[in-house]
C-alpha cells in the first residue's frame, strides 16, 4: 500500500479537506509540507498523536515514512487504545498520563500507596525533626539551668565565706584568754561582728529565693550550719551581755558601794545557777569541765573572777570564796592559779611576789583590780602595778 496515499486519505479523513488544494496539488505536494492537522481542524481537537502520524506519511523523503502502509494502518488503533507511538516518543508524564488512562484502578492504587508512603516518609521526617529540636531544647534547658546554679551557689558560698570569716574572727577572740578581755571591754563589738556575720548569711539566703531547683545540697548545708552558728553566736552574746551588765552595775554608784555589790554577788549567783553550775557544789573539777566545754568559756571565767573580787571587797578579810575555787577549775593558767589561791590573798609577801611577776598585757582588767586592791588591804605598795598597767593600756591603745 502507498504509505504517502495513506497518509493523504488519514489527513483529510480527520481534517475533512485533502492536504493540499486541487489546482497547487502538485507543485504544493513536490515543494512544501501540508499544514498540521491540529491548526486546520477547527474547534475540534485532533489528538496530536494521531496528527503525528498523518505528518510521518505524509513525508518527503520516502526514507523518513512509514516501512509499510501495515504498519502504518495499525497506528491509529494505537492511539485510540491510548499507546504511545514510536513516530513520537512521548516523555514520562504523558507516557504515565496514557498508561492511567488505559489502567485506572492500577493507577488509582498506586496513587494511594505513593501517597501512603509520601505520607510514612514525610511523619518520619517529622518525628526525626521533632525529636531532635525537644533534644536541642532539652539540651539548651540544660545548659541554662547549669549556668543559672553556678551563678546561684557561687554567689550563695561567696557571701557564706564572707560569714564563715566574720564567726571564725570571733570565735579565735573569744578562744583566745588575751584577746577576749579585749573584747569583753568592747561588748558592742561582739554584737558587731555577729550582725556582719547575719547580714552576709542572709545574701545567701536571697541568693537562693526563686532558685530553690539550682541550690546545690552542699550550699543547704552550709546555709544551715551558719544559721545554727548565728543562734549559737546570738545566745553567747546575750549571756555575755548580761555578765557585762552585772560588773557594770557593781561599779555603778547608784547607792551605797556594800548594797551594789551584794546585788551584783546574788545576780552573779543567779547567772550561773541558770547555767546549771551550781556555786556551792564540792565537785569543781566537773563544773570547771562543764565551763572550759562552754564556746564563751574565758567569758564566764572572768565573770568568776569578777564575782570572786566584790565577795573580797565586801569582806576584805575573807577568803575569795567559791567562784575563785570554781575559776580555778576551769582556767588551768598556772599564774592566774596562783592569783586565786586563798592563801596567797592572806600572803603579803605572796600578793607582792605575785605582782612582780604579773605580765599585765595578759590579764584582765578584773584581775589587775583585785590584785591591787588585794595588795592595798594587806598594806603592800600597789604603785608599780598601777603603772604596769597604765602604761600597757597605752601601748594597746597606741598612746606614746
Amino acid at each position: 500500500m502507498d504509505v504517502y496515499a495513506l497518509g493523504a486519505i488519514l489527513y483529510e479523513c480527520v481534517t475533512g479537506r485533502p492536504p493540499f488544494r486541487p489546482r497547487r496539488r502538485l507543485r504544493r505536494s513536490s515543494r512544501w509540507s501540508p499544514t498540521s492537522p491540529c491548526r486546520r481542524r477547527g474547534s475540534t481537537p485532533v489528538p496530536r498523536d494521531l496528527a503525528t502520524i498523518c505528518q510521518k506519511c505524509l513525508e518527503k523523503d520516502p526514507a523518513r515514512r512509514y516501512p509499510s502502509g501495515g504498519s502504518a494502518g495499525g497506528r491509529p488503533a494505537a492511539v485510540r487504545a491510548g499507546e504511545p507511538i514510536a513516530a513520537r516518543p512521548a516523555g514520562w508524564p504523558e507516557r504515565a498520563a496514557k498508561w492511567a488512562r488505559r489502567r485506572p484502578t492500577a493507577a488509582v492504587l498506586l496513587a494511594a500507596g505513593l501517597l501512603i508512603l509520601a505520607g510514612v516518609t514525610g511523619g518520619a521526617v517529622w518525628y526525626v525533626g521533632d525529636r531532635a529540636r525537644l533534644r536541642y531544647e532539652d539540651a539548651l534547658r540544660g545548659a541554662e539551668l547549669q549556668y543559672r546554679s553556678r551563678q546561684v551557689n557561687r554567689e550563695a558560698d561567696d557571701a557564706l565565706d564572707q560569714a564563715e570569716l566574720h564567726l571564725r574572727d570571733l570565735h579565735a577572740q573569744l578562744d583566745d584568754p588575751h584577746r577576749v578581755h579585749e573584747l569583753l571591754s568592747e561588748i558592742e563589738r561582739w554584737q558587731s561582728m555577729v550582725e556582719q556575720a547575719r547580714q552576709a548569711w542572709q545574701r545567701a539566703l536571697s541568693a537562693c529565693v526563686g532558685n530553690e531547683d539550682v541550690v546545690a545540697e552542699e550550699t543547704r548545708a552550709r546555709i544551715a550550719a551558719v544559721q545554727a552558728r548565728l543562734s549559737r553566736g546570738d545566745a553567747s552574746y546575750r549571756l555575755a551581755r548580761e555578765l557585762d551588765d552585772i560588773r557594770a552595775e557593781a561599779y555603778t554608784p547608784i547607792d551605797d558601794l556594800r548594797s551594789r555589790l551584794g546585788r551584783a554577788t546574788a545576780k552573779y549567783a543567779t547567772f550561773f545557777s541558770r547555767l546549771g553550775v551550781d556555786i556551792d557544789q564540792a565537785d569543781k573539777a566537773r563544773l570547771g569541765s562543764a565551763i572550759t566545754s562552754s564556746p564563751i568559756r574565758f567569758a564566764l571565767v572572768a565573770g568568776l573572777d569578777n564575782w570572786a573580787g566584790l565577795t573580797a571587797v565586801i569582806n576584805p578579810r575573807t577568803a575569795t570564796g567559791p567562784a575563785a575555787g570554781l575559776a580555778r577549775a576551769a582556767d588551768p593558767d598556772p599564774w592566774r592559779d596562783r592569783f586565786r589561791d586563798p592563801a596567797v590573798w592572806r600572803d603579803r609577801a605572796a600578793l607582792t611576789q605575785l605582782a612582780g611577776e604579773v605580765d599585765v598585757e595578759r590579764q584582765s582588767p578584773t584581775i589587775l583590780a583585785t590584785l591591787g586592791q588585794r595588795l592595798y588591804v594587806s598594806g603592800a605598795n600597789s604603785a608599780a602595778l598601777y603603772k604596769q598597767a597604765v602604761s600597757a593600756t597605752r601601748v594597746i591603745s597606741g598612746c606614746t
